[in-house]
């Protein structure tokens, strides 16, 4: 796997190939800024990884009964077939193979299984086992093992495979306290989605709640928002630098309860966003929302905007504050108005990734608020037309202690539900184990029978 041809990316995408013959997976940490202007003098870039491994890569099969080391030759004539790979290269990967068995290496097994993972990923923070999530599921009876203590009457199984296969779902914690939770939000969600990316502080205490949770296995975790709930995006814009094949990025909160029957046939193309929020005059003197006058609030808010005012002016070319500005000032009318919105669910799609992710930045070093930055970013990327609104239940005051009874299953999402306080309960656990968990059992074998459901 060491081998690096002389194309760059092809390198990265050859290994990542040939790693799935084997049942692994390879997370590549690079930094890029420091390595630019290498990367620009290459043929072939991280950036053609992708479509490398879906397009020329994907269709490629080696045969059943050849060794690891005939499937590096057949890849490589694959490759130098589709001018994709040096002639120059093919023979290097010759003798490369040839010196390891002279040396006695002994060859790896290939893996007999079917591995559905299809994108090598590029992260910038850190990843704890293993560092590519993949689809391959844990097995049934170990989150079976986790539902039986809260649940004994519970019917639960899992999935054949993930239902929801091209959307990433991000569960940020915003305090390593709730980690204690991580089995219990894996029974829930891991079975509908394939791609799953817990995110918090503290890798460490990540860690220790992870080893001691025996039954699971393929989980993904980024350390972020370090410095608390105000600056929970950095997850998502963290998540969209991994170059996984997925439409968009899902983010929730750990308290965010999700029917994800209702997000499966969602357009992938567009945001979603329990509502649009309210409106604030940029000098507005207001008390009607308690974190205006906070330091992450107006005028954090104020210098974030006049940042990407200034960045227009002084670099017409660059079209994402370019762009931001026309659509936020055709949504809102002007540019003197931002965007007030809770922010424990938000959808954005691949295609708008770059843009969001530059603009978050901006944000981020101006330190606003997560209520602000989410309503007032999602509304300078997509016209508010293409802006999509889904029910959501946002509980506040007593009627968080209600949740039980405000909950439909037609609803999208409710927030906040409690997971720890629910399961403390005798009604929390009827709720869980006889209401909701039933739905989604139900719900997820309509889904599983069904061979087209996604939009």
């Amino acid at each position: 796997m060491l081998f690096l041809p002389s194309g760059f990316g092809v390198g990265q995408a050859l290994s990542q190939r040939l790693l799935w013959e084997v049942g692994g997976v390879v997370g590549l940490i690079p930094k890029w800024d420091s390595h630019q202007q290498f990367l620009n003098r290459t043929t072939n870039t991280p950036r053609v990884i992708k479509p490398l491994l879906k397009d020329v890569m994907g269709p490629w099969d080696c045969k059943t009964n050849s060794t690891m080391f005939q499937c590096v030759r057949e890849l490589s004539g694959y490759l130098l077939d589709h001018n994709v790979m040096m002639t120059e290269d093919r023979e290097l990967i010759q003798v490369w193979l040839a010196d390891l068995e002279v040396a006695g290496y002994k060859e790896p097994k290939r893996y007999n299984h079917e591995f559905h993972c299809q994108s090598t990923l590029i992260a910038t923070s850190g990843l704890i086992r293993p560092v590519l999530i993949s689809a391959i599921q844990p097995p049934a009876s170990d989150l079976s093992t986790v539902m039986k203590p809260q649940c004994p009457q519970l019917k639960y199984s899992s999935s054949p495979a993930p239902v929801i296969t091209d959307i990433a779902l991000i569960i940020t914690f915003n305090s390593e306290k709730f980690y204690d939770n991580l089995p219990l939000l894996e029974a829930i969600h891991r079975r509908y989605f394939a791609h799953i990316i817990y995110c918090g502080p503290r890798q460490d205490r990540f860690k220790s709640k992870l080893v001691a949770s025996v039954a699971l296995s393929n989980i993904l975790f980024i350390e972020g928002i370090k410095e608390g709930w105000y600056f929970m995006w950095e997850c998502l814009t963290l998540t969209s630098k991994f170059n996984l094949n997925v439409r968009g990025y899902l983010q929730i909160g750990d308290d965010t309860l999700l029917n994800s029957w209702n997000i499966a046939d969602l357009p992938r193309d567009r945001i979603w966003v329990v509502h649009h929020g309210q409106l604030f005059r940029r000098d507005e003197e207001t008390k009607r929302w308690v974190w205006w006058k906070h330091v992450s609030g107006q005028k954090a808010v104020n210098r974030a905007l006049d940042t990407i005012v200034r960045i227009n002016s002084k670099e017409p070319g660059n079209t994402h504050v370019s762009n931001f500005l026309k659509t936020y000032s055709a949504n809102v009318g002007d540019i003197d108005h931002v965007y007030q919105a809770s922010s424990d669910l938000v959808y954005i799609p691949s295609k708008m990734a770059d843009q969001f992710r530059y603009l978050a930045a901006i944000f981020r070093r101006e330190r606003v608020i997560v209520e602000l930055t989410y309503p007032t970013l999602v509304h300078g990327l997509a016209p508010s037309a293409d802006i999509y609104v889904i029910q959501g239940e946002i509980l506040w005051g007593a009627k968080r202690r209600q949740y039980a009874k405000i909950y439909n299953e037609n609803l999208f999402s409710l927030h906040p539900y409690k997971l720890s306080h629910a399961l403390n309960s005798t009604e929390g656990r009827a709720f869980l184990c006889g209401v909701y968990m039933p739905l989604q059992q139900e719900y997820l074998e309509l889904l599983s029978d069904q061979t087209n459901y996604r939009k």
